[in-house]
């Protein structure tokens, strides 16, 4: 099993990405909004200007949050399924709600650092309770991942051994 239970959340590791997750499991990221906070190792997204370039081209709708990019439930499929966006070394905390408050966030925890199916750190719980953040996800060298569902996590690891 590599996942565990940590107050009413799943988290966990498993071998695909974002990308492949998306593929495989679109139902993951329904109805949520994404705050992406990493594209390829990089945390500062805001000033960006090729990439935010690659939004509009897109038709994606979204808006700037600190160093982090925001996008809409109804948007979120043109940046999932998009291998020019996600190319590994990606975060993104998946919202069911507009984030209300202003939050930095100054690291990532991508897989190439931190692997939750062994350990999480508290600061990364404390950031995702804070922010309201239903589920989570960040790749590189496997995909950690936060979820509410026993059954899901349970899932996830079981098809991307």
């Amino acid at each position: 099993m590599s996942y565990k239970k940590i107050d009413n959340n799943y988290f966990g590791f498993c071998y695909t990405s974002i990308s492949n997750l998306y593929k495989d499991s679109p139902e993951f990221f329904d109805n949520l909004l994404l705050l992406i906070t990493c594209l390829d190792s990089d945390i500062s997204l805001s000033n960006k200007e090729m990439l935010l370039d690659l939004f509009d081209k897109i038709n994606c709708k979204y808006k700037i949050i600190n160093k982090s990019i925001h996008v809409d439930s109804e948007n979120a499929n043109l940046v999932l399924g998009n291998n020019k966006i996600l190319t590994h070394f990606d975060e993104i905390y998946l919202l069911d709600e507009d984030i209300m408050k202003e939050q930095i966030i100054t690291g990532a925890y991508t897989t190439d650092g931190y692997d939750f199916g062994k350990e999480v750190p508290v600061e990364f719980i404390n950031l995702f309770t804070s922010i309201g953040a239903k589920r989570y996800v960040s790749d590189g060298c496997g995909l950690n991942f936060v979820c509410e569902s026993e059954a899901i996590a349970s899932n996830l690891v079981q098809k991307f051994k």
